[in-house]
């Protein structure tokens, strides 16, 4: 079963470990290629200074204690916010994605009560965007 945590350091390891995937990187806007312990490093430090901006949310997706993704709300306006996320190419037809849309749209509309979530995608990736 799978848990959203706060990213911490224990992560970085494996933060460098997925994100360095063409496969994986190709799908994400604002990733550095290569992926460096530098940017893990940088990327750890931004989500504790934001974790008390109320503005960005982010979570280490983990399945069974490894880790599998990252998700993350974006406040867009006062009751809306972006989903983003991604899944390290191993993990990848295993439903993660699914369970953490899930648990993140539970915490975007019950725990910090947005009213509207928004998904965008990639046009290489056939599906549809839709809001939440």
């Amino acid at each position: 079963m799978i848990e959203l945590v706060p990213p911490e350091d224990k992560h970085r390891d494996s933060l460098v470990k997925l994100l360095n995937n063409v496969n994986v990187e190709r799908w994400l806007l604002q990733i550095p290629s290569p992926y460096t312990y530098e940017d893990a490093d940088s990327w750890l430090k931004r989500c504790k200074e934001n974790s008390e901006d109320e503005i960005d949310f982010a979570y280490v997706i983990e399945n069974e204690g490894i880790h599998v993704g990252g998700i993350g709300l974006h406040k867009k306006f006062e009751h809306s916010a972006e989903v983003g996320y991604w899944i390290g190419e191993e993990y990848w037809g295993k439903g993660f994605a699914t369970a953490a849309l899930y648990k993140i749209l539970h915490i975007g509309f019950n725990e910090l009560n947005y009213s509207e979530s928004m998904l965008t995608y990639l046009k290489e990736i056939q599906v549809q965007k839709k809001y939440f």
